[in-house]
């Protein structure tokens, strides 16, 4: 078991991230409770408006597929 750092960048798309952002918490808040996010935040004032997410996982592969499983719990959509 590894531990990974993802980062993304948000879209310019604000409502849609504002509409989407409790679902998006609740997500990261239930892997949190199963050990596997470590962490997560917003990047700093001076970065590109983003977020950082620490996971725990098997491999690259599994990792990223967290990003996947996020995108489809909180929009109901595996595209990017």
């Amino acid at each position: 078991m590894g531990i990974f750092a993802l980062t993304y960048i948000y879209t310019d798309d604000d409502a849609g991230r504002d509409e989407h952002r409790p679902a998006h918490k609740d997500h990261i808040s239930g892997l949190a409770a199963n050990d596997v996010v470590l962490m997560s935040g917003p990047l700093g004032p001076d970065e590109a408006p983003g977020a950082l997410i620490v996971v725990r996982a098997d491999d690259k592969a599994s990792a990223l597929a967290h990003t996947d499983a996020t995108r489809s719990a909180c929009t109901g959509s595996s595209q990017p």
